[in-house]
């Protein structure tokens, strides 16, 4: 049984949603080898267009649950609400055992900020190096950004993984896998003959990988909503997110209800200490 800590649970958190690094070109094993029929392939995919490329820019409230789990067993759970006008800044709250606040997050343009309330700390970074977060140190890629995730958590797959593909093959699941152009994500991005996504899997040797469960849709042609994705590492972390839910509220967010409200006496450090007090 692990003490409970908010820095850990902060850890973890930006542990996960920050910095798509570079990654190397080698073709990961257990991939399928067989060549997609060209045809079947362009309708799969398509599909896939059709039910996950349409961006909605609105007013979205998010609740999901987040758990972390450690190579060394270690894990931590966390509530997070995530809210915005559909584009930056995103505001995310971290909610731990009994409803207290973990974590206060202002993801912006070119500035982040971190606020653990408990410890009365405010984790700033700014620049055009923001999604690096100084946490290259650990030797660990990171899978996507607060905005990334938010994206998959609406459906909006195609702000991840792009709107086209170099090439595809098949399995014996009848799964396509499709080679992706986009330079943000370079990896295989798998779908079922419905164009649904299956899994994600990274072009890089020991790096994330991501699979995707969808409740059944409602009405025929909808896109089904995202029940959970799994997220491992070859060094052995994972990082399983429940969706719990979105509203659309009526009216845009305010700038107030979209700041960071800290207390003046905060101790303010830059954000690369969080990795430093982790380590």
């Amino acid at each position: 049984m692990h003490k409970f800590n908010h820095s850990s649970i902060l850890f973890s958190i930006l542990l996960f949603v920050f910095a798509l690094t570079g990654c190397a070109t080698k073709l990961p094993s257990g991939l399928p080898q067989t060549p997609a029929n060209e045809a079947e392939a362009k309708e799969v995919w398509g599909r896939y267009l059709a039910l996950f490329g349409e961006e909605t820019h609105k007013p979205f409230n998010i609740e999901s649950t987040f758990r972390y789990i450690k190579p060394d067993g270690e894990s931590h759970r966390a509530t997070l609400r995530i809210w915005g006008n559909g584009g930056y800044p995103y505001r995310m709250d971290a909610l731990a055992g009994m409803g207290s606040t973990a974590a206060q997050m202002l993801d912006d343009t070119n500035s982040l900020m971190v606020y653990m309330p408990q410890e009365n700390r405010l984790y700033v970074h700014t620049g055009p190096d923001k999604p690096v977060l100084g946490l290259s140190g650990l030797g660990v890629p990171m899978p996507f950004s607060l905005a990334d995730l938010t994206s998959l958590l609406q459906g909006h797959y195609t702000n991840l993984f792009g709107d086209s593909y170099a090439s595809a093959y098949t399995n014996q699941h009848g799964e396509f896998h499709f080679d992706l152009s986009s330079d943000k994500t370079p990896g295989y991005l798998a779908l079922n003959k419905d164009g649904i996504p299956v899994s994600w899997i990274s072009k890089a040797e020991k790096t994330w990988n991501i699979s995707f469960q969808f409740d059944s849709p409602t009405k025929t042609g909808e896109a089904p909503q995202l029940d959970k994705m799994i997220v491992t590492h070859g060094k052995g972390y994972k990082v399983t997110v429940w969706f719990k839910g979105i509203k659309y509220p009526d009216q845009p967010y305010t700038t107030k209800q979209l700041e960071l409200t800290v207390p003046n006496d905060a101790e303010k450090l830059p954000m690369g200490q969080i990795e430093k007090e982790e380590s």
